[in-house]
């Protein structure tokens, strides 16, 4: 009788670890993806990397680990991997593209390595299909959604730890007595360094460990309690993180108010027609669009539950047959639904204002779904006919994806493919209006100036973001300087959002340039946005100069210096009007300041004279 230990799966494949299925995963993915790697930047892009000042200097590095608020959402791993390749090829978007391009590769190795450990047949099927499915274009071609990509090799990595943590025990009572399993706790911290790093990138892996027991309990795992209670900090940390990332996305993204305001039994609606909405796209990837239709949902609407109903349906069936069927197909429903259930709309999530689902909403997911649909091929059972479809699906597939990355081509072409198959897309519209806008100003072409206007107009009378509409036609009519048309724009920008901290700043230069320099200095003094409060001010201070009203110039000047202390700009004008109102103390300490900052300014050294003259 053998006493030995069980060999590890793992173990038994360490010595043939397979390399070319890796190199075969890499270069196929590589030209899949191929656009998209020849692909600019697009929409947050800007402030994911081209504008984000974070990227630039290493006290950046460090605001980007210690100050939530310093980028779009606090993803430390993403930040800190646009840092490293900044210092590689800057702004250059190539580099940012082949990246994600290789990380997804990787990602689709990896579940091909772990559905190997599960010793599913047509494991190369399911992470291939992953590899090229066009759903995963936005993810992989969209330079922000580093998020996925990076989020899903740590979830992986989180898995395959594990698994060799805690190889799964699925034998006999009496065989475990004759062969008793042990534990790897090495491997268990590396677990937990992965499942953090998942965070990192992105919150939604918090449901790996709910991943895990369904997954194992798919594999017929006979837990013992060390064995939950050893996920307990997993749980732990995955709810703290998913509470500061609901936070952060209410308060400092914007996630809150009307748009996310839904009754549970809603709820449940929206929550329902999600889950069969990427089941759907999985089956028909067409059309596929990067702002979908936002649905409709009322709790009037009851017969919209039906989507939440069938959906329950299908889980009670697939329990009550899971002796005849495994419970792979349970369980493989049941981890789709849950690492779906942070982006179901139970949680307020920026893009959902736009719409409840987003082709990257399904990235993890979709781990769930292409393992389903391999699993499906695999049950039909002519040989001949299973392999026909599993490489006819490959090519079609791998063509769709092909040309879905030409969308990302640049933001242009991505916003008319939006609008081609979503004409009432408001975001789109605005988007591809300001492209529209800047180029018909720059080549001085009106046709290109009468389509911008085109777009803002129907964006008045959109569900959401109107205020946008009439704030950009105020920007065209100020550039083509019909100031009192302007005016009036802003001011209707103003009605629908008294907040709109940019359309007061350029209503209050349009009044100033209309002639009514008194109400631009009400509107400049109104302003609070810390990201305009400095240019209101200094500007209100440079308006009140000029009417010499010295003493409410010196109170602007002075409130500039105080947001940007080390501003010469601000500093010279507030010594320029302190010498007006012959504080000379007061104006010395000031240039004194400037000059410290720059000491070759002529104008500094000019005013430093004019006080030296005076005090004689």
């Amino acid at each position: 009788m053998n006493h030995s230990k069980p060999s590890d799966p793992a173990q038994n494949h360490s010595a043939t670890f397979p390399w070319k299925m890796l190199v075969l995963f890499l270069l196929g993915t590589l030209l899949v993806y191929s656009p998209a790697i020849m692909a600019g930047y697009i929409w947050d892009d800007d402030d994911y990397v081209t504008q984000n000042p974070t990227l630039t200097n290493w006290s950046g590095l460090v605001s980007i680990w210690a100050d939530p608020s310093a980028t779009p959402q606090y993803y430390p791993l993403v930040h800190t991997s646009y840092w490293i390749e900044y210092r590689l090829w800057q702004l250059e978007p190539m580099g940012y593209h082949l990246v994600n391009v290789l990380l997804h590769g990787g990602n689709a190795f990896l579940l091909f390595l772990i559905l190997r450990q599960l010793k599913m047949p047509w494991a190369w099927f399911a992470a291939a299909l992953y590899a090229i499915h066009p759903l995963n274009v936005e993810s992989v071609a969209w330079v922000t959604e580093r998020k996925n990509v990076l989020a899903v090799l740590f979830f992986c990595l989180a898995t395959l730890a594990w698994m060799r943590f805690l190889p799964i025990d699925n034998r006999d009572p009496e065989e475990k007595e004759k062969q008793p399993a042990g534990a790897n706790w090495l491997f268990y911290g590396l677990t937990l360094l992965a499942f953090i790093g998942a965070l990192l990138s992105k919150t939604v892996t918090c449901m790996w460990p709910v991943a895990i027991v369904l997954l194992y309990w798919g594999a017929k795992h006979r837990w013992k309690i060390w064995q939950l209670a050893s996920l307990t900090p997993f749980f732990l940390v995955g709810a703290g993180m998913g509470l500061l990332t609901a936070y952060l996305e209410r308060k400092h993204v914007g996630a809150e108010g009307i748009e996310w305001n839904f009754s549970l039994v809603e709820k449940v609606m929206i929550a329902g027609r999600v889950f069969w909405f990427y089941i759907g796209k999985t089956l028909l990837p067409y059309p596929l669009v990067f702002f979908y239709p936002r649905w409709e949902i009322s709790g009037s609407h009851w017969w919209t539950l039906s989507w939440a109903i069938s959906a329950a349906v299908l889980v009670v069936l697939l329990f009550v047959f899971r002796q005849r069927l495994s419970r792979w197909p349970l369980a493989g429903v049941l981890i789709y639904a849950a690492t779906l259930f942070p982006a179901m709309g139970f949680f307020s999530v920026y893009p959902m204002r736009y719409s409840f689902v987003a082709d990257h909403f399904a990235y993890i997911p979709f781990l769930a779904l292409m393992t389903l649909a391999a699993g499906l091929v695999w049950q039909i059972p002519r040989e001949k006919v299973r392999l026909g479809i599993a490489i006819g699906a490959i090519a079609i597939l791998s063509l769709i994806t092909l040309g879905r990355c030409l969308v990302y081509e640049d933001a242009e072409a991505l916003w008319v493919d939006t609008l081609a198959k979503n004409p009432a897309s408001c975001a789109a519209r605005i988007n591809l209006g300001l492209i529209y806008m800047d180029r018909g100003f720059v080549t001085s072409d009106p046709q290109k100036i009468s389509e911008a206007e085109d777009l803002f107009q129907f964006v008045t009378q959109c569900r959401i973001d109107r205020e946008k509409g009439y704030y950009h036609l105020g920007l065209i009519a100020a550039r083509r300087q019909e100031y009192p048309h302007a005016v009036d724009l802003f001011r209707q920008a103003l009605e629908i959002k008294p907040t709109y901290s940019e359309a007061r700043y350029n209503l209050a230069i349009a009044l100033n340039k209309a002639g009514n320099s008194q109400k631009a200095l009400e509107q400049f003094r109104q302003i609070e946005d810390p990201k305009y409060l400095y240019d209101a001010r200094l500007l209100a201070g440079i308006l009140s100069f000029s009417q010499e009203q010295y003493k409410d110039a010196e109170k602007d000047f002075q409130f500039a210096v105080d947001q940007q202390p080390d501003s010469i700009e601000a500093l010279i004008n507030l010594a320029t009007v302190q010498l007006k109102l012959g504080k000379l103390d007061a104006a010395e300490t000031s240039l004194s300041h400037a000059k410290a900052i720059d000491p070759y300014d002529l104008g500094i050294q000019r005013l430093l004279f004019e006080v030296g003259e005076r005090r004689r």
